[in-house]
């Protein structure tokens, strides 16, 4: 059989694999080596064993090359022949006078009748437990054909199964339908049809299968078709639903649930009491199981090709198995091993009782979950606990509650429906007393925030830890001994301490311990200087008054004078004796501005400040606060200038003599605007006489920085020249008019 799918490359991944109940798998008759030896165990030889029907303590083998039904005694593992004697043909008789050709499965009904599938007859034979064989259904032609006893037709079926009301139930491979034949011979066709191949579940003739392989029927009526086109397991309800019982149709070895399973080829199925479905997933060389609500796990088995009996059924090898069967009675599976030339069985392993729990120590009045562990399969559990409550359960992982100290036994019978087995664990469970606090004393009952306080003490049991508290919450916690040396920095006035006495069964606590903690005293530098220029000086105060205080500066009142730059703080001492040092002010000192006057004439000007006051001797000229100022009269003239910083300085004076004014006649004939001006940047406004007039501006050494000709009334000076002062000159016929320019 598995050479028609050797050209399926398979790719197995362990990690698809998911295992519940564990079966080990041995053999019971047969070796690697083909024959026809009848003989005990792997003394007797087998050719390409396919059926495998079970039947009060006997295997029925359908031996498909040697053209004959075997009997294996499931005791004795002795091997006899019932019907057949090796030659293929078509011929109803007893025992080796009977002939088949090429048959595959057997199903066995209430009387123990052995129905076979003669793939190559293409007929349905029935072989009665003394050995005499007949035909059922079918006429050694292959076809389709719904009709009675041998006017039937089939396409070479390989397998087949009985009800209880002993209708036969075939997957007709070559006519891709399931067929009925009823205990009289009558064939009919239960779903598909020889015209319409695929993958469609429908009703009856609806449906669509794809090279329909295995087959068996449960206890409800369900038929279960293995299809090997499709690479999956279909459901033939009682009233002829065919739907996807497990499988995606991709080729794969996935344990899963339902559509998501995999299966590679599915050749024979059989199914228990409880519904489980037992898959002979030939292409993957396995034994699968599903449940009644789809889920497929893998129960021998690992997708090797090869021959290997293990104890662990995953570990075990199977060469293209093609069919199986369950002995309801006890559980074991076996397996048709086609290539192997043998008969295999999968025997349920026996319980064994295990569990723990995450911690055998305890304290009274714990509960704590105990863990089932135990191995194969368990589905009944009774335990028994000494010192417990309650004292027994049937909870798989119960809780159980423990009120006193002490060492406790836990008893745990373990069972399935292949037995049960019994451990005990004595003194298990420990059971610890609680902890103990003792009496705290402290170095001091009142002190400071922020010093150090020594507290100690006596008679505690278990771990200690020291922990203080604020208005009663607790807040964090030292690790210590018997002593403890805390740093203080609570900003309560009052903290109360206690000691925890911990042995991981609880915590228990002293009495509380009151220290007074006072706040330290808090100094506020509240002054309104932070800069101040060279040569003054600034106080330096506190906010609020204290009973003591001493300054960096070695001052000891509420204030400081501050005369250079740097930090200014005080240490301040309250009533309570506590000190502490202030913020820091800091004062920063920049130097006064430099000043000089330039001189032209009667105008005067000082730059590079912000702010600027003129003097005439030692008053004030009122409004008199810009960069140039021209004198109106002779005398001495001084400027004060304040920097960016606020820092103010005094020029020394200069002297100014007045020769001549502007009359008001040349003051009509030029107008100059804005002067002075940050721009270089000048507008002027001249009188028609001065029209077609030259123009020049010169700087203080002489130079002619720009000349033009008067065009208009209104006309544009444009100096690239930097800040200072300029002398305008108008030159038409004999009149030449002039204005001192001011750039900043």
């Amino acid at each position: 059989m598995l050479a028609r799918y050797t050209l399926f490359a398979l790719v197995i991944f362990l990690s698809n694999l998911t295992y519940a109940q564990q079966y080990a798998v041995s053999t019971v008759a047969g070796t690697t080596t083909d024959g026809f030896v009848n003989d005990t165990g792997a003394a007797a030889r087998f050719a390409r064993p396919c059926g495998v029907g079970i039947d009060k303590g006997f295997i029925y083998v359908g031996d498909r090359d040697n053209n004959s039904i075997r009997k294996i005694n499931t005791l004795t593992h002795e091997v006899t022949t019932l019907a057949g004697d090796g030659s293929a043909g078509l011929a109803n008789d007893t025992g080796s006078a009977a002939r088949f050709n090429f048959v595959h499965a057997t199903a066995i009904d209430s009387a123990g009748n052995i129905y076979v599938g003669d793939t190559y007859n293409s007929t349905v034979r029935k072989v009665t437990p003394a050995g005499s064989v007949s035909t059922l259904a079918g006429n050694g032609s292959s076809g389709y054909s719904n009709a009675t006893g041998t006017a039937a037709q089939f396409s070479q079926f390989r397998s087949l199964d009985v009800d209880r009301a002993g209708n036969v139930f075939v997957a007709d491979f070559y006519n891709h339908c399931i067929r009925k034949v009823t205990p009289q011979g009558v064939a009919s066709t239960l779903a598909g049809s020889p015209s319409n191949v695929g993958f469609i579940n429908a009703t009856g003739s609806a449906a669509a299968f794809y090279l329909p392989h295995g087959i068996c029927v449960d206890t409800f009526g369900n038929v279960y078709v293995a299809e090997v086109g499709n690479n999956c397991i279909r459901k033939i309800n009682p009233a002829g639903l065919v739907t996807t019982f497990a499988g995606s149709g991709t080729v794969g070895l996935l344990d899963a649930t339902g559509l998501q399973a995999q299966f590679a080829h599915p050749t024979g199925l059989a199914a228990d009491l409880q519904g489980n479905i037992f898959v002979a997933d030939q292409g993957n060389n396995a034994i699968r199981k599903i449940t009644p609500a789809g889920n497929v796990t893998t129960i021998a088995g690992d997708g090797t090709n090869g021959y290997r009996d293990s104890i662990i059924g995953i570990r075990a090898w199977f060469n293209a198995p093609a069919y199986v069967s369950v002995d309801n009675a006890t559980g074991i599976v076996y397996v048709g091993d086609e290539f192997n030339n043998c008969v295999r069985q999968l025997t349920p392993v026996a319980i064994t009782a295990k569990f723990n729990v995450s911690d055998s120590t305890i304290c009274a009045g714990t509960g704590i979950t105990f863990s089932d562990l135990s191995e194969h399969n368990a589905t009944g559990w009774q335990w028994i606990f000494a010192g417990g409550t309650p004292g027994t359960s049937s909870a798989k992982n119960p809780t159980i509650n423990y009120n006193r100290a002490g060492s406790f036994d836990v008893t745990l019978i373990a069972s399935n429906a292949q037995g049960s087995d019994t451990l005990t664990k004595t003194g298990y469970i420990v059971v610890a007393p609680g902890p103990s606090a003792g009496i705290i004393t402290a170095s001091a009952d009142t002190i400071c925030s922020g010093s150090s306080l020594q507290l100690t003490d006596s008679g505690s049991t278990g771990s200690i830890q020291w922990q203080s508290s604020a208005n009663g919450t607790l807040f964090g916690n030292t690790t210590g001994d018997t002593a403890v040396t805390l740093n203080i920095s609570a900003v309560s006035n009052t903290t109360y301490y206690r000691v925890l006495a911990n042995n991981n069964c609880g915590i228990d606590s002293s009495a509380t311990l009151k220290v007074v903690v006072n706040r330290l005293p808090v100094g506020v530098i509240n002054s309104t200087d932070t800069v101040i220029c060279s040569g003054d000086s600034a106080p330096v105060c506190l906010f609020t008054s204290f009973a003591a205080y001493l300054w960096n500066t070695g001052d000891t009142t509420g204030c400081t004078t501050a005369k250079a730059a740097g930090g200014y703080w005080v240490t301040v001492t309250d009533d309570n004796n506590c000190s502490a040092v202030s913020n820091h002010w800091n004062i920063s000192v920049f130097p006064v501005p430099s000043v000089s006057i330039l001189v032209q004439g009667d105008t005067i000007a000082s730059f590079n400040a912000t702010a600027y006051q003129w003097y005439a001797g030692d008053s004030l000229i009122a409004g008199a606060t810009s960069a140039v100022y021209i004198a109106n009269q002779t005398g001495d003239y001084s400027v004060q200038i304040t920097d960016t910083n606020g820092c103010k300085t005094t020029s020394n004076d200069v002297s100014i003599i007045i020769n001549n004014i502007l009359n008001t006649a040349q003051e009509e004939l030029l107008q100059v605007y804005p002067n002075p001006n940050t721009t270089g940047i000048w507008q002027l406004l001249v009188n028609d006489e001065l029209i077609s007039s030259k123009l020049e501006l010169f700087d203080m050494q002489g130079r002619v920085v720009f000349q033009s000709q008067i065009q208009n009334a209104k006309s544009e000076i444009k100096s690239a020249e930097a800040g200072g002062i300029y002398i305008l000159q108008l030159t038409s016929g004999n009149t030449t008019i002039t204005r001192r320019l001011v750039r900043f």
